[in-house]
C-alpha cells in the first residue's frame, strides 16, 4: 500500500488530464473506496438535456448473450471477436500423460502450433521413460 496514491491525488490527476484534453474528456464519476475516477469522452457520453436523471435512465434489459451460462459467453455476436495469438505453450498432467493446453481447450490455434505442441508432448513423454 506504500505506492498507492490517495484518492485526492487521483482526483487531482484526473482533473488535470481532463483540462489537458481541451474538453475532449471530462470527469464523469468517482469511487473513493476503490480509489478510481472515470474520465469519459464528453462528445459521446455527456448528457446535456438539462432535466434530472438517475440510475434508472442507464438501465436496460440484459441481452440474452450476456446472461451467465449463455453459449456466447458474454460476447456480442454482432461484434467481431479477436482471438490473441498465443506464443507460449503450457501443459498440465492429465492421467498418465501430459496434455497441452491447446488440446484441452480450443484457443483458436493453428494446425502448425497444434503439431508443435504434440511434438513437444511426445518429447516430454519420451524423456520420462
Amino acid at each position: 500500500m506504500e505506492n498507492v496514491p490517495w484518492h485526492s491525488d487521483v482526483k487531482a490527476f484526473s482533473e488535470a488530464l481532463a483540462v489537458k484534453s481541451n474538453g475532449e474528456y471530462e470527469v464523469a464519476c468517482e469511487h473513493a473506496h476503490s480509489c478510481c475516477v472515470l474520465l469519459a469522452r464528453a462528445e459521446k457520453f455527456k448528457v446535456a438535456s438539462g432535466k434530472p436523471f438517475n440510475s434508472q435512465d442507464y438501465m436496460a434489459a440484459t441481452p440474452s448473450w450476456a446472461v451467465y451460462g449463455a453459449e456466447e459467453g458474454g460476447f456480442d455476436p454482432d461484434q467481431a471477436r479477436y482471438r490473441k495469438e498465443r506464443h507460449h505453450k503450457s501443459s498440465q498432467r492429465v492421467g498418465d500423460g501430459i496434455v497441452t493446453e491447446s488440446e484441452t481447450f480450443d484457443f483458436g490455434i493453428g494446425r502448425g502450433e497444434r503439431q508443435a505442441a504434440l511434438k513437444l508432448e511426445r518429447t516430454i513423454m519420451h524423456t520420462q521413460t
